[in-house]
């Protein structure tokens, strides 16, 4: 009888696979555009369906069998009453062949699938294929399969499911109808959780549900399977305490007295939370990843205005939570790298607690950084006037106790100052202009555009005296590049300075003179060339032999 009763048993997430295509829970998307395909009759003869785990690809795959296979025909709504629906349900269904691509990789497998392709279906109008975990196939494979994939036979349907498209090649993506499936949001999985609790009469707590749903990620199937460990642990109830032991997790009101007794400073709220974390032995990367949620709401609630009663005595300005949130992001990278993950997460709260920012503090700082605006204008000397008395009031002073002598005196140090003023601005618009040439130069020859010859001739010669004209003479300093001194490459240089400086620029390439002495390593080696090869080799012994024989050459003479 226990037998009996082991073998009848299904797991949570098998007894609760949909069936039909209102059975599921979002994927709204790809179930309307399955359904209008199977509607209208014209449905796509390959599928991609990716998605992280547990979303319902191959669920959604078998239901699409259903829908090619029902005997009631191609239809939206299967039956699921027929032979081929409930052998589809089963697992036993003849013409739907299914395949773990990640035990099948070779390419001979793939071979000897194909090979069965040109049969026709045994008891259905398709022969449905459905491959899994398809970005496993080996390179091969996947080209064996693209001819089929591309133009299958009338009867052949092909269904691909992934959970890293990345991986397929983009010549196989092209060829199906690809729909992505997203993740379940908590509220979606929460409420399905609910309902399967509740057909089992199994009472509840909303917020373990939350907890459980957060925790699956997205994952319909994790949420089940979480979901059937807490009843192995608990068959009567299923609440808050339970799940949050089960998971690692701290509730959620202990996550909130952290947070507010580190905004308070209070060092003793603190050490009891963190004794209290570690005697539950929680999962500190999970804990981490509530004060980083816990925080978020926070920063919501004040810049967006969306309420909480858990926040309401929380005094953190937004740019402390900016500042906890970094240290929380930057503490899950580094947690394992401590000799215990207990120290390395009580150091991240101790961190928390010395790094603040204070408002007041802060603006002092900011003020004392201001920089002046200094004019940078060089002024003339000043007048030699008395200690007590500034310039402009000896200017603008009219005083009977000035003499001739030093009115003067003032009105020939203006006339002196006022030329020295003149020279300073012209001598410092010469080395502005000087400053700017040697920039051209240096902009032309880091250009992206400046590459093969003409970055050697930029590279191997002196630059212009004076860039700011629209002509340059660019002398070469190297002989080899003689020969490049040509106008094509003048009016590549002149394009590239147009390019560059957005300027009309004129150039003249003035070659290196050649010494005497030096004659180039080209030169040379004609010549050593010229002197050994054979033509003048035997040209040489040609003249010997008619001055041994005394003989002259006879001269040509055309017909």
């Amino acid at each position: 009888m226990l037998e009996t009763i082991m073998s009848d048993y299904k797991a949570l997430a098998r007894r609760w696979r949909p069936q039909s295509f209102h059975y599921f829970v979002g994927q709204q998307h790809a179930i309307t555009a399955l359904q209008q395909s199977l509607e209208r009759q014209q449905v796509h003869h390959a599928h991609l369906l990716t998605g992280t785990r547990g979303v319902g690809k191959t669920s959604l795959a078998r239901v699409l069998a259903k829908g090619l296979s029902c005997m009631t025909g191609i239809t939206a709504t299967p039956c699921e009453q027929c032979e081929h629906c409930k052998a589809i349900e089963a697992g036993n269904y003849i013409d739907l062949i299914e395949i773990d691509a990640a035990s099948r990789t070779k390419v001979e497998d793939t071979k000897e699938l194909l090979s069965q392709v040109h049969y026709p279906p045994v008891q259905g109008r398709f022969k449905i294929y459905l491959i899994d975990e398809v970005h496993s196939l080996s390179a091969n494979s996947f080209n064996a399969l693209l001819k089929t994939l591309e133009e299958p036979p009338e009867h052949i349907k092909f269904i691909l499911a992934t959970t890293d498209p990345q991986k397929l090649p983009v010549t196989i993506q092209s060829r199906c109808i690809q729909l992505h499936l997203q993740q379940l949001s908590q509220h979606d999985i929460s409420k399905h959780l609910a309902k399967i609790l509740a057909d089992s009469q199994v009472p509840f707590s909303e917020e373990a549900l939350l907890a459980l749903a957060e925790a699956a990620c997205g994952s319909m199937r994790d949420a089940l399977s979480l979901l059937e460990q807490a009843l192995a642990l608990n068959q009567s109830h299923i609440d808050n305490q339970l799940v949050h032991d089960m998971l690692g997790r701290a509730p959620k009101a202990d996550i909130v007295k952290l947070i507010q007794a580190i905004a308070s400073n209070d060092k003793i709220e603190i050490t009891t939370q963190l004794e209290k974390f570690e005697h539950n032995q929680l999962d500190y990367h999970t804990v981490l990843d509530q004060l980083i949620s816990q925080l978020y709401e926070i920063t919501s609630d004040q810049v967006l205005g969306t309420r909480s009663a858990s926040l309401d005595q929380t005094t953190l300005t937004a740019d402390q939570i900016q500042l906890y949130i970094q240290i929380l992001v930057r503490a899950k990278s580094e947690l394992d790298l401590y000799p215990d993950q207990t120290i390395g997460f009580n150091l991240t709260i101790l961190r928390m607690m010395t790094f603040k920012l204070d408002q007041n503090n802060l603006t002092e700082l900011i003020s004392q950084q201001q920089v002046s605006i200094i004019n940078t204008e060089e002024k003339p000397p000043k007048t030699a006037t008395s200690p007590t008395k500034n310039p402009s009031t000896v200017l603008n002073s009219n005083s009977p106790s000035r003499t001739d002598s030093e009115s003067q005196a003032l009105k020939s140090s203006q006339a002196t100052n006022t030329p020295n003023k003149l020279a300073t601005k012209r001598e410092h618009s010469v080395q502005t202009n000087r400053q700017d040439s040697t920039n051209d130069w240096h902009r032309i020859s880091q250009s992206t555009q400046c590459r093969g010859m003409i970055a050697q001739i930029i590279d191997k010669s002196i630059p212009p005296s004076d860039l700011t004209t629209n002509h340059w003479d660019i002398q070469l300093c190297d002989t080899k590049l003689n020969n490049l001194a040509t106008k094509a490459f003048e009016d590549k240089i002149s394009a590239l300075c147009l390019k560059v400086l957005s300027r009309t620029i004129s150039v003249s390439l003035i070659p290196k003179p050649v010494v005497d002495n030096e004659k180039p390593q080209a030169r040379q080696t004609e010549d050593k060339i010229n002197r050994d090869t054979p033509a003048n080799t035997t040209s040489k012994r040609m003249k010997a032999f008619a001055e041994a024989l005394d003989a002259k050459p006879i001269e040509s003479t055309s017909d």
